[in-house]
């Protein structure tokens, strides 16, 4: 699974830019094992909003809802099951 975070709190920026290479390497040893990447920096990116801490309360560990849309990106990724979609925080 691909790494993510978002914007929370002091660090969180600080997080984001850690994590773009972490994310490209992962990226690159899918291409190289041919291994599925499950992607979730865009699934974070797109329910965030204005309230990314509803989401991932420090930047990097899920809260209940984020932990639900890993696995409903996994479900969809690796098993083909399609789940409702999450709602963006407005």
């Amino acid at each position: 699974m691909e790494p993510f975070a978002l914007p929370v709190g002091t660090n969180g920026h600080a997080l984001r830019a850690h994590i773009a290479p972490l994310q490209a390497l992962v990226r690159a040893r899918v291409l190289i094992t041919g291994a599925t990447l499950v992607p979730l920096q865009d699934a974070f990116d797109t329910v965030a909003g204005a309230h990314p801490e509803r989401w991932i309360y420090d930047g990097i560990h899920p809260t209940a809802a984020g932990q639900w849309l890993i696995a409903q990106r996994w479900l969809e990724t690796v098993v083909g099951i399609t789940l409702p979609a999450a709602t963006p925080m407005p």
